[in-house]
């Protein structure tokens, strides 16, 4: 290196890791991809979660996002955060 470039070839480089943040040209496709719902992408259960997402977003679009710009990504996307009601499942809906 030193013989190739001199000293600047013995600084040290940055590299790069893996990208972070997803094109704002997805956002739409990733919409589109999270309305088909978990079952279509391998899950077994129909409930999303930003540890899903962020598995769809990797293997759809090679971005390696955490769970916080997952978070960030679905308010701009603009779903919120859904629990779904916790029911017996003894109840009797007909007699409630």
């Amino acid at each position: 290196m030193y013989e190739d470039e001199g000293k600047d070839g013995l600084r040290s480089k940055p590299h790069p890791g893996p990208t972070t943040t997803l094109p704002k040209e997805c956002f739409s496709e990733l919409a589109d991809l999270l309305q088909q719902g978990p079952q279509a992408h391998g899950f077994k259960t129909d409930r999303w979660t930003l540890d899903r997402i962020c598995v769809v977003i990797d293997q759809e679009f090679g971005v390696s996002v955490s769970t916080a710009t997952v978070w960030r990504y679905m308010k701009r996307l603009n779903w919120s955060c859904q629990k779904p009601q916790r029911r017996a499942r003894e109840r009797d809906e007909a007699a409630v």
